[in-house]
């Protein structure tokens, strides 16, 4: 497994582990990170998602620290992007749902 796999796999444990712990003891199978690999390119998605796949890796890079972002931090700020949309999408859709037939 090479190191951006390795890094992922650690990353992914411990969010998931962090998520775990959160629930105290609720089931909370449905949002946490899988991690899947090739032997060559690891992906990891959330919510069915893709969020980092390792051959495009797209964290940014610090020149002054010549070092990536560290991968927990990236993969937490994918799932944050990909829950601010769900919320955009769910206020859209109440409001919707609770408009009467003909303010659609």
């Amino acid at each position: 497994m090479n190191y951006k796999c390795k890094e992922a796999l650690e990353a992914v444990e411990a969010i998931n582990q962090a998520l775990h712990e959160s629930q105290e003891g609720e089931d909370c199978q449905a949002v946490l990170l899988t991690f899947s690999t090739d032997g060559d390119d690891a992906i990891v998605k959330f919510l069915t998602q893709t969020i980092f796949l390792s051959s495009e890796d797209e964290r940014e890079f610090d020149e002054q620290k010549n070092e990536w972002e560290p991968m927990q931090q990236y993969l937490w700020k994918q799932m944050n992007s990909i829950l601010v949309d769900i919320e955009k999408i769910s206020a859209i859709t109440h409001a919707m749902a609770t408009a009467g037939p003909y303010e659609r």
